[in-house]
């Protein structure tokens, strides 16, 4: 008996000795297959291929205890995430509607503030909710209710919320009911603040309808597109068109794949994609050309197409598109880096515009146009002639698309433009020396209106008193800040494009840390830092819920999608130290809550059995019952013997009958067999 024994008592010393190195690496797989944004089920075939010899004691295989695990991953990062944001004196909120694969409304918010411990401004993915779960109507009261329970469910304080981000909708910004509005009844100090890079793209969409043509060839734009992504046989002989007019021979996919190029798609809802579409058409339009005029007898839409885009003013208007767009790209792309540097949105603004008066006043591209008709110019083939009264019409159509464009850039940007510029005022750089006459100016007129901004809410008797302690904060300022440009560290360099850290974030967290010093000043400095310009965050979020609930995933419940975008979002990098401490505490976390002992399995008859015994009741006299007694003291007797015989083969404890597998699923020891014996 002891000789048959010993194997299993060994099978068990090993089980015991790697369990948790086991739990550690499957940790670290599933953390892996989140981070990845893989499937879940991926699990079990990914620890069979990289060859763990301890996979043999893993046997929490079950559908639930795997659930769990990819729960208590993502509950780590969030803790993790949360435990910071509680200890920040402000933080902005910054959310955004989506539908997803499954047709569900949801709302994904971020969250932005200033880690003082680590010295550096975080945003970090808060929560998804199913907005429509509890209430039809996705309106601001759904909204806000949806953000307050969330905040309440985190245990985050709502008066510590200064600022709200959103892209600029109507429910959203309401001056009367939308959900800034409500939200300020929490917070009277809240800054709600419209995306500057919506507030962009609104801008160059709002254009559109003041400038019909341009418009139109946007539409045109969009059919080209969808024409020959939906059509592989049209692909194929644009893609040949294209290397017979470059005259390539192209032996290998990697030639192909640099020189052949596809069409880009154009729409509205995304950030200028326009720029993309139109480098695409001003790239090879001899080639779409050519292509149209061998499809158009077959197809009454490559003929439509033909006839509407082979004219001087459509090429005219390529040209117009692909010097105008370019800069307004590139704006754009500066404003959705997330950087704190206010300093910069005024001038960006500003050089673009001027960037478009000189598009008009030296007539560039009309004049490249020109040399490009010729017949030994880049589209020489047409054969197209221009008169003089068809390039008039191209420079009136670029003065008035340019106009109307600032025009739309100036009216989204001029609320909430002098507020922003404003902050500019803690750049170190820019303070004069004492000895200059602008020493004792600089900065008077930007601390009124910061002050006054954040003292809107207040009681008329607290307004003055409050805005003269931050101008004296303010002055005594000043002189720090002349010190401070000898400190600043070679990450605030402003000749490195870009820089790590910029001079105002960097003088922020400074003031931030002198709070002593300046009361007003440091509060406004961490409301400052924590207060996003942009809403690219859940924009991001957004694409990321469309990689990780795909069409193969629809089914994903949202306490499960929650787990994966923490993970994806907010986890760190995988093989660093930081992600090891996380799936160690993710273990612990897993282990302890509740208890997991290993049961012997009871085959699915004796479970059907057990359950119709357990609803079978006896009657029996009471003279009957004496026998009943007696086979319970035999039972005591075995049992006993039994508990005896595994403490003497230091075995572990007996398992217990009545007890029941807590998954309710076919896992056991896998040698119950030889267990029994």
């Amino acid at each position: 008996m002891l000789q048959r024994v010993s194997c299993f008592q060994k099978t068990l010393d090993e089980r015991e000795r790697v369990a948790e190195d086991v739990l550690v690496k499957v940790f670290t797989a599933g953390y892996w297959l989140m981070k990845e944004e893989l499937p879940n089920h991926k699990i079990k075939s990914l620890l069979q291929q990289v060859g763990m010899s301890d996979i043999k004691h893993f046997l929490h295989r079950s559908q639930g205890a795997l659930r769990e695990m990819f729960l208590t991953l993502g509950k780590t990062v969030q803790d993790t995430f949360l435990s910071k944001l509680k200890q920040a004196a402000h933080f902005g909120l910054l959310v955004d509607d989506l539908t997803d694969i499954s047709v569900t409304e949801q709302m994904i918010s971020f969250a932005q503030f200033y880690n003082k411990s680590g010295r550096a401004v975080e945003t970090g993915f808060l929560s998804i909710n199913n907005l429509l779960e509890d209430s039809p109507p996705a309106n601001a009261s759904t909204i806000t209710n949806c953000i307050i329970e969330t905040m309440d469910k985190f245990g985050l304080d709502s008066r510590k919320l200064s600022s709200f981000v959103s892209d600029g909708a109507a429910v959203m910004t309401g001056s009367r009911s939308g959900v800034a509005t409500k939200l300020k009844e929490l917070n009277p100090q809240l800054i709600n603040f419209h995306c500057i890079c919506h507030r962009l793209a609104l801008a160059c969409t709002d254009t559109l309808s003041s400038v019909s043509y341009i418009n139109s060839v946007l539409k045109w734009l969009s059919q080209w597109w969808y024409m020959f992504q939906n059509s592989p046989k049209k692909m194929a002989v644009y893609l040949k068109t294209q290397a017979e007019m470059k005259a390539l021979t192209l032996s290998t996919e990697k030639a192909c794949s640099q020189v052949l190029r596809r069409l880009k798609k154009a729409c509205t809802t995304r950030w200028l994609s326009f720029d993309a579409s139109v480098k695409a058409v001003y790239a090879d339009y001899l080639a779409l050309i050519h292509t149209l005029n061998s499809l158009k007898d077959g197809d009454a839409t490559c003929l439509g197409l033909f006839t509407k885009v082979t004219g001087v003013k459509f090429i005219g208007t390529v040209y117009i598109l692909s010097e105008v767009l370019p800069h307004l790209s590139t704006m754009s792309k500066a404003f959705q880096k997330g950087a704190v540097d206010f300093s910069q949105i005024a001038p960006t603004i500003e050089y673009t515009k001027g960037k478009l008066d000189d598009a008009v006043e030296t007539k560039s591209l009309i004049n490249r146009l020109k040399e490009d008709l010729q017949e030994d110019g880049r589209l020489g083939l047409l054969d197209m002639n221009a008169s003089e009264h068809q390039y008039q019409g191209l420079e009136n159509l670029l003065c008035n698309y340019v106009d109307a464009l600032k025009a739309n850039i100036d009216k989204r940007f001029q609320e909430s433009l002098p507020v922003v510029c404003a902050w500019s005022i803690f750049d170190p750089l820019k303070v004069p020396n004492k000895d200059h006459p602008g020493f004792k100016l600089y900065g008077k007129r930007q601390v009124q209106t910061i002050a006054e901004h954040f003292t809107s809410s207040m009681p008329a008797n607290q307004k003055g008193s409050v805005q003269e302690e931050m101008k004296t904060d303010f002055a005594k300022l000043k002189y720090d800040m002349l010190t401070w440009k000898q400190d600043l560290p070679e990450e605030c360099n402003p000749s490195e494009s870009p820089c790590k850290v910029t001079a105002i974030e960097w003088c922020l967290q400074r003031i931030c840390s002198l709070s002593h010093f300046y009361p007003k000043i440091s509060n406004v400095a961490d409301i400052m830092l924590s207060t996003p310009v942009s809403n690219a965050w859940p924009e991001r979020g957004a694409s990321c819920v469309k990689r990780v609930k795909t069409r193969f995933r629809s089914t994903l419940k949202n306490d499960m999608l929650q787990s994966l975008l923490q993970v994806s979002i907010n986890g760190p990098a995988t093989g660093t130290d930081d992600s090891k401490w996380l799936i160690e505490r993710s273990v612990k976390a897993w282990t302890t809550a509740k208890n997991r002992r290993r049961l012997p399995t009871r085959s699915r008859e004796e479970t059907v059995q057990l359950q119709s015994e357990s609803q079978v009741h006896d009657v029996v006299d009471t003279g009957v019952q004496t026998e009943g007694l007696e086979e319970m003291e035999e039972v005591r007797c075995v049992r006993e013997e039994v508990e005896a015989f595994f403490k003497a083969c230091n075995l572990p404890n007996a398992p217990d009958d009545e007890d029941v597998n807590e998954f309710g699923d076919d896992e056991g020891f896998e040698d119950d067999e030889l267990l029994f014996e």
